[in-house]
C-alpha cells in the first residue's frame, strides 16, 4: 500500500486477482488458438476456464454491483473461453469439448458457436445423429 495525497493506493499484482489472470490466460489461449497451436491454447483456456468455475456467462457476484460493465465483458470473455476450447477438437478431445459446450449451452441457449462446435464434437465422437439433431 503507498499513501498518496490524500488517501492510499493498494499495490497489487496482476497475478494476485482471478478475473485479471483469467482474462490473460483467456487472450494467451485464444493467440495460441489462431496461431496453430491448439496444444498450448488449450492448456492456457482450460486454465482460465477452471478459474472462472462452473457457471460461464454468469457475471462475477463481487464484480457486478462495482462494476457492471466489467461484469459483463468478464462473462462475455468466459463464454468465449469455453468455446474456444475447440482447440480440444483439434487435439481428439471430443468428449471433453462436447461435455463443456453442453454445460455451457444448458446455461446459454443462444450460443450459435457453441452450438456449431458441440455438432462437431459430437459428429467426432460418431453420434451423427445427436449432432443433426442439434
Amino acid at each position: 500500500m503507498t499513501q498518496l495525497g490524500g488517501g492510499y493506493r493498494l499495490d497489487v499484482d496482476v497475478t494476485d486477482v482471478d478475473a485479471l489472470r483469467f482474462e490473460q490466460r483467456a487472450a494467451a489461449g485464444r493467440d495460441r488458438l489462431r496461431s496453430g497451436a491448439p496444444d498450448a491454447a488449450a492448456v492456457l483456456l482450460g486454465e482460465a476456464v477452471d478459474l472462472w468455475g462452473d457457471r460461464p456467462g454468469a457475471e462475477p457476484a463481487v464484480i457486478a454491483p462495482v462494476a457492471p460493465a466489467a461484469a459483463i465483458r468478464l462473462a462475455h470473455v468466459s463464454v468465449e473461453a469455453v468455446a474456444d476450447l475447440e482447440a480440444e477438437l483439434a487435439l481428439g478431445r471430443a468428449d471433453a469439448a462436447a461435455s463443456r459446450l453442453t454445460a455451457l449451452l444448458a446455461e446459454r441457449h443462444v450460443q450459435e458457436r457453441a452450438a456449431a462446435l458441440l455438432m462437431d464434437a459430437l459428429a467426432a465422437q460418431g453420434r451423427q445423429a445427436e449432432a443433426l439433431a442439434r
